[in-house]
C-alpha cells in the first residue's frame, strides 16, 4: 500500500485483526495498533500482527509514504504600481495547476487579466502540484490619472498679439513651449498647436490647444455693374476674401459695418 502526503504533515497509520503489534523502528517500535508518524521523504512502515491461543502465528504487512514537497509559487510581475484606466497581465509558475482569488474571477488558468481599480489591490493565486499546495500573493497599487483642462480650449490673435492659456487639474505642468507653470503666454506668428502635461507624480494626461493667428486681409476681390441710363440699377459684388478670419463684416458707404453671410456678397439699387 501506498500514499502520498506533503511534507510536514503528520500522519496516523491504523491496523486491526491481530492480538498485538510491533512496529519497526521507522514507526519507533510501537506496540499499539495505532501510530502516528511525521516522514520527511519517502519512507517505508512495516508493523507484524501477532495471535497466541488456538489461532497463533503472526503476519506482516507495510505501507510506504511518499513525501511530495509543496510547490515554490512565483507571481510575475511582483507587487508594483500602475495609473488608473490599465488592464494587466498576472503570471503565476510554480505548479501544475492554479486557482486564482475572486477579485480575478477565480481564474484557473495560469495567467489572468485584472482591471484593478484606485489604491491597493492584493492579488492570490493558489498552485498545486497534485499533492501539495502553495498560495503567493502579489499587490497592484493604483494611482488615478489626473484629468487636466485648458482654458480657453482654442483661441484666436491677430498677428503680434499673445493668447493666455491656463491649464488645472494636476500638481506639475509641462508645456510644450518648456514651461513648467500651470499658466502660459504665447505669441505664434501663425497657426500653432500647443500641448501641456499635467502630472499627479505617478500619471499624467496631456491636452492640446490651437491658436489661430489673423495676418489680416491681404486681399479682396470684387467686381462692379455701372449702372445705365441714370438708372439706379448699378451694384457692387465682393466675391472674395484673402486673409483675415471669418466671419467678415462690410461698412459701404459709412453705413456701419454688417456681417457678410457668405460669398459673393451684392450690394444692388446703385445709382450713377
Amino acid at each position: 500500500t501506498t500514499t502520498n502526503v506533503c511534507s510536514g504533515t503528520s500522519v496516523t497509520l491504523t491496523v486491526n485483526g491481530a492480538m498485538s503489534y510491533t512496529w519497526d523502528a521507522n514507526a519507533g517500535n510501537a506496540n499499539t495498533n495505532t501510530v502516528v508518524v511525521n516522514p520527511t521523504n519517502t519512507t517505508t512502515y512495516t508493523v507484524t500482527g501477532e495471535n497466541t491461543g488456538s489461532c497463533a502465528g503472526t503476519n506482516t504487512a507495510s505501507i510506504t509514504i511518499n513525501v511530495s514537497t509543496p510547490p515554490t509559487i512565483t507571481i510575475t510581475p511582483t507587487s508594483y504600481s500602475l495609473c488608473s484606466g490599465i488592464n494587466d497581465t498576472l503570471t503565476a509558475s510554480g505548479a501544475t495547476s492554479y486557482t486564482w482569488s475572486s477579485n480575478a474571477a477565480s481564474a484557473t488558468t495560469a495567467s489572468v487579466i485584472v482591471s484593478p481599480s484606485v489604491g491597493a489591490n492584493t492579488y492570490s493565486v493558489t498552485g498545486s502540484n497534485g499533492v501539495c499546495t502553495a498560495t503567493q500573493t502579489t499587490t497592484i497599487n493604483v494611482t488615478a490619472v489626473p484629468t487636466v483642462s485648458v482654458s480657453p480650449t482654442n483661441t484666436y490673435i491677430c498677428k503680434g498679439s499673445s493668447a493666455t492659456f491656463t491649464a488645472n487639474g494636476a500638481t506639475t505642468y509641462s508645456w510644450s513651449t518648456t514651461a513648467t507653470t500651470n499658466t502660459v503666454s504665447v505669441s505664434p506668428t501663425s497657426n500653432t498647436t500647443y500641448t501641456v502635461t499635467g502630472s499627479n507624480g505617478a500619471c499624467s494626461d496631456t491636452k492640446t490647444v490651437f491658436v489661430k493667428v489673423d495676418n489680416g486681409i491681404t486681399k479682396a476681390d470684387s467686381i462692379s455693374n455701372t449702372t445705365s441710363c441714370g438708372q439706379a440699377n448699378g451694384s457692387y459684388v465682393l466675391t472674395s476674401v484673402t486673409g483675415g478670419i471669418s466671419p467678415y463684416q462690410i461698412n459701404f458707404n459709412g453705413a456701419g459695418f454688417s456681417p457678410i453671410t457668405a460669398f459673393s456678397y451684392t450690394v444692388g439699387s446703385l445709382a450713377a
